[in-house]
C-alpha cells in the first residue's frame, strides 16, 4: 500500500512497475480517510483459487458519502486511471477507461466467488425489498478516438467488441468464467497496428455501483485472470 490504500501494478521484463491497473480506492480515502488499507474496497487477499487473490468489498462511505449522496463505493478494479479531481463532482466520469492495445482479443477467462451484501439500497439510501446485489465482470475494445468512462463505457459508437457475464451467480467456491469478445465492428488491421484501439477489463462488486446503488458487504473475489488473442 502506500500510506492510505493498496496500489496495483504490473511488472515489466525490465522490472520496472507498470500501473496498468487502478481502482476507487483513492475516492473511497476522501471519504473515509482514517480507515486502515485493508478496509479499502479494492484489496489483496490472501485466500485465491492460487495463493493470493483480489477481493472487492462494497463499503459504506459514512457520513461525508451520504451528504454529497453517494453512500456506497462499490470495490473495483479496471484498466485505467482513476481522476480523483471528479470523484466528488462528476463520479462516473472519474474512471478513464483503457489502454492502447494492438491485438484482437478472442476471450477473457478467469475465476470468481461472489456473495451480495445483506440489504440492497438505492442512491439515496433507501432499502430495495426482495433486490439482490449482482457482482459485473467485462472487457471491452474499442476504437480510441474517444475516451471511456463510467458514462459510456457500454455505450460508446467507438465500441468494436465487448466480452461481459452474464448471469452471475452467488458462489463460496471458486467458479471459472470464459467470456467469448463479441464483435460489432470489424477490425482494421492497420489501425490496430499503429494502437488505435484500446482495451479495458473491469470487475465490480456491485452491478450497479456507478449510480451508489447496492448492497454493503459484496463481495467479489478475483484470480487467474487471462486475456486470450489471435
Amino acid at each position: 500500500p502506500n500510506n492510505k490504500f493498496y496500489q496495483f501494478f504490473e511488472l515489466k521484463e525490465d522490472g520496472s512497475k507498470n500501473y496498468l491497473w487502478s481502482s476507487g480506492n483513492s475516492g473511497y480515502s476522501l471519504a473515509k480517510p482514517s480507515d486502515s488499507p485493508e478496509n479499502y474496497p479494492t484489496v489483496p487477499y490472501a485466500n485465491g483459487k492460487e495463493g493470493q487473490c483480489l477481493k472487492l468489498e462494497t463499503k459504506s462511505t459514512g457520513d461525508l458519502g451520504a451528504m454529497v449522496n453517494m453512500r456506497i463505493a462499490p470495490g473495483n478494479f479496471f484498466i485505467g486511471v482513476f481522476d480523483i479531481s471528479k470523484a466528488l463532482t462528476s463520479s462516473l466520469q472519474a474512471t478513464v477507461f483503457g489502454f492502447p492495445f494492438a491485438a484482437k482479443p478472442k476471450k477473457l477467462k478467469g475465476w470468481y466467488q461472489y456473495q451480495s451484501g445483506a440489504i440492497y439500497q438505492d442512491q439515496d439510501g433507501n432499502e430495495v425489498v426482495g433486490k439482490k446485489d449482482s457482482c459485473d465482470i467485462y472487457a471491452v475494445f474499442y476504437e480510441n478516438t474517444e475516451t471511456l468512462n463510467g458514462t459510456n463505457v457500454l455505450t460508446s459508437p467507438s465500441i468494436v467488441a465487448v466480452a461481459r457475464i452474464d448471469n452471475p451467480t452467488e458462489t463460496t467456491e471458486w467458479k471459472s468464467f470464459e467470456l467469448d469478445f463479441v464483435y460489432s465492428k470489424e477490425i482494421d488491421e492497420t489501425k490496430l497496428a499503429n494502437y488505435e484501439y484500446s482495451l479495458t477489463i473491469v470487475f465490480s462488486s456491485s452491478l450497479n455501483g456507478g449510480s451508489f446503488s447496492g448492497a454493503v458487504g459484496s463481495t467479489l473475489l478475483i484470480d487467474e485472470v487471462e486475456l486470450l488473442c489471435e
